[in-house]
């Protein structure tokens, strides 16, 4: 197969050379070369590009790209995908999209949640290449509770279910009795992870992987001088876990290994820490605490914040990857029909991109 690199020559390069050098370039690049000529977008489009597309950022010397929202109750992003709702709380609406290119669907709300989410997360099923939303919701009161006075009176069964991007379908998948310290579920090593208290008051993390659905407990710093409590925090440093004691100058513990108590070390206090660029979802057009629309996937704001500063927010890598996974196409074509009648995509004028990014690329 060959591909024509610029209309008023004759010149023609193989497609796999072209994609090798689109490979090259940033994400926000290729979305605008998807527009040149129907072979590009069917090269960036492919599954196989897609995978290989993100993992790789223009600024090296950043730690992380995070995702954050003022408007919204932010779920998790994983792999370019971010999820959110309207509120934490009953009746909640869930969004997800990738911010880079626009796309957006509606989650089915999760059934029969009698209270207010206690927590929650996203992330992706490397096994089974899908994607996993995850709520937890009281499920019922602790009947043993007033048996043993030495029991937390807070601890009750919560009942947590899990929807699969490829089925739209919620299921539960367990019921654990903990008190939930932290709410968002940080995603590490395929895992998400919350601290809690189980009913004897012992502070653990706890670990669900999103691809074996099982729950388990994550080894802690063996050291009298790590502090466990109620204002306990996990966070992503360098690419591995971590935790802190919810203020900007503690110390930080980092698994510098997943879960090998060995591992854990101690960050002395005044390290030297990479900043981090944040992507704020946009704000909605008509303000309102239950509302909740696709306008916030039309973009991100970016910031450069300091370090420490957004330790807790999820990590957001730039991607191609859609969230229509194995979803109907027509059903994707009717969103992002509705998408573009509220003006959140652009066309460019095909001939002049054209001529404009094959000489960009035959002078790379």
């Amino acid at each position: 197969m060959v591909v024509t690199v610029c209309s008023t020559s004759a010149e023609v390069v193989h497609a796999d050379i072209v994609e090798q050098i689109l490979i090259r370039l940033d994400v926000k690049n290729l979305i605008r070369c998807k527009r040149v000529c129907k072979s590009w977008n069917s090269i960036i489009t492919s599954p196989g590009f897609v995978n290989r597309s993100y993992n790789k950022d223009r600024y090296n010397e950043i730690g992380h790209r995070r995702i954050s929202s003022t408007d919204h109750h932010l779920i998790g992003s994983s792999n370019g995908l971010v999820v959110v709702c309207n509120s934490p709380c009953i009746y909640s609406k869930f969004l997800v999209g990738n911010p880079l290119t626009r796309e957006v669907t509606r989650l089915r709300p999760p059934p029969c949640i009698p209270s207010p989410l206690l927590c929650w997360g996203f992330g992706h099923d490397s096994a089974n290449d899908d994607f996993a939303v995850l709520v937890g919701a009281r499920a019922g009161e602790n009947e043993n509770e007033n048996e043993n006075e030495n029991e937390n009176p807070t601890s009750f069964q919560v009942q947590l279910q899990v929807l699969r991007l490829s089925t739209n379908v919620w299921k539960v998948v367990g019921e654990v009795k903990y008190t939930f310290i932290t709410n968002a579920g940080i995603l590490c090593n395929g895992a998400l992870h919350w601290i809690v208290e189980d009913q004897s008051r012992k502070i653990l993390i706890i670990s669900y992987d999103i691809s074996q659905e099982v729950f388990k407990e994550v080894c802690q710093p063996d050291d009298p001088k790590y502090e466990r409590g109620s204002s306990s925090r996990l966070g992503i440093v360098k690419g591995c876990l971590c935790v802190y004691a919810g203020d900007e100058n503690s110390f930080i513990w980092l698994m510098k290994e997943y879960n090998v108590k060995e591992s854990w070390e101690r960050l002395p206090r005044g390290r030297e820490m990479k900043y981090d660029i944040v992507h704020y979802l946009r704000s909605p057009k008509r303000e309102s605490l239950f509302r909740i629309e696709e306008s916030c996937f039309s973009g991100t704001s970016e910031y450069i914040c300091v370090p420490m500063k957004h330790i807790d927010d999820p990590v957001f890598m730039q991607s191609l990857v859609s969230p229509y996974v194995n979803r109907k196409r027509e059903e994707k074509t009717e969103a992002t029909r509705q998408v573009t009648a509220m003006g959140l995509q652009t066309s460019l004028p095909s001939s002049s991109v054209y001529y404009y990014y094959s000489s960009f690329l035959l002078n790379l």
